[in-house]
């Protein structure tokens, strides 16, 4: 493979290392790098596929739902990072999925700045269905249309339009955006990876637990819940839910693998030693203690990484070195201190 393919699929897949970070970059807003991730791109590419099916709907539903749905993204997302920043977080880039984003934001290490972003995107959806409901109301749209099942869609645009007759393409374009901004809204109501109430739930169980062991119980909580959306998705045949379940399933999975490895790694009978700071105030032979402190900072960014960006993300180098340096812990510490 040539060089200018290997520049293009780094860019796309995120030079392999995390495959939360699969995507395309399409924007730059505010300092803040905008990627679509595969998941996004894919359920792009297949609406206009799905509407030439005569059991499902056609373009001109399709076209609404496609805009409202990458307006109403950008937004809550740009929106949840600058309050990230704001609150003293760190945002680069955010990935965007069809129901919000899979990465990107860093809030600041801390239970009530995790719980703050988190909610951010669930009060921007409140804020936009206030402001949408209320257009539909003044451009004359019947009431009767801000009430549907979440879980027929479908059903509910055959119902709206039988029920109401021809409308203006004004209340038209604005229920679609009620519909797409609402089911945003519920959907990040799950309490699982990656919708917004699994991070308020961490958060909130972080302030009790301590923030490893919450996320780990946040995961368990996560599984617990793709579980309910499967069988829901099976008893209702309700497609879109397959997504979540498997989706949040895979997320939650990533989740607890993160957390199993960081208490695992940062377990004090595993100790790797002082760290950078402590080694740079000693005192003592120059040469030796200069490698210690490289080595333990080193691990530090690598434990760090991993925290942020899960294990998957390491490179083969950081994987190998992480694995050379527990192992020998590992061996140090075998009939010294045994594992509780």
């Amino acid at each position: 493979m040539n060089d200018g393919w290997r520049q293009i699929l780094g860019r796309a897949f995120g030079q392999g290392e995390s495959p939360l970070h699969w995507g395309v970059t399409f924007a730059k807003i505010g300092g803040v790098r905008l990627r679509a991730h595969l998941l996004l791109v894919l359920w792009l590419a297949a609406q206009p596929i799905r509407a030439l099916s005569p059991h499902y709907l056609g373009l001109s539903y399709v076209l609404p739902i496609v805009a409202w749905l990458l307006v109403l993204l950008i937004a809550r997302e740009l929106a949840r990072a600058w309050v990230c920043r704001r609150i003293g977080g760190r945002v680069e880039e955010v990935v965007l999925w069809p129901f919000g984003s899979v990465a990107g934001l860093e809030p600041p290490d801390r239970w009530p700045a995790v719980v703050r972003v988190a909610v951010t995107g669930l009060l921007f959806q409140l804020g936009v269905g206030f402001a949408v409901a209320g257009a539909y109301f003044v451009a004359g749209g019947p009431a009767s249309g801000l009430v549907f099942n979440p879980l027929q869609i479908d059903i509910e645009v055959f119902l709206f339009a039988a029920n109401e007759g021809p409308l203006p393409m004004v209340v038209q374009w604005l229920w679609w955006g009620h519909v797409v901004n609402t089911a945003l809204l519920l959907a990040n109501l799950l309490p699982m990876a990656p919708f917004d109430a699994s991070s308020g739930v961490w958060g909130a169980l972080w302030s009790r637990l301590g923030r490893e062991e919450a996320r780990s119980v946040a995961a368990n909580i996560g599984f617990a819940t793709a579980f309910v959306v499967l069988a829901v998705a099976y008893l209702r045949d309700v497609e879109l839910f397959y997504l979540f379940a498997i989706v949040g399933g895979l997320m939650t999975w990533y989740e607890r693998r993160t957390a199993s490895a960081v208490v695992d790694l940062a377990d004090p009978e595993l100790d790797t030693g002082p760290s950078p700071r402590e080694v740079v105030r000693l005192e003592g032979p120059a040469a030796a203690r200069r490698r210690e402190a490289e080595s333990a900072a080193e691990l530090d960014l690598i434990l760090d990484k991993i925290s942020r960006e899960g294990i998957d993300s390491l490179s083969k180098k950081e994987r190998a070195r992480l694995d050379a340096e527990t192992a020998r812990q590992r061996s140090e510490q075998t009939g010294e201190r045994p594992r509780r």
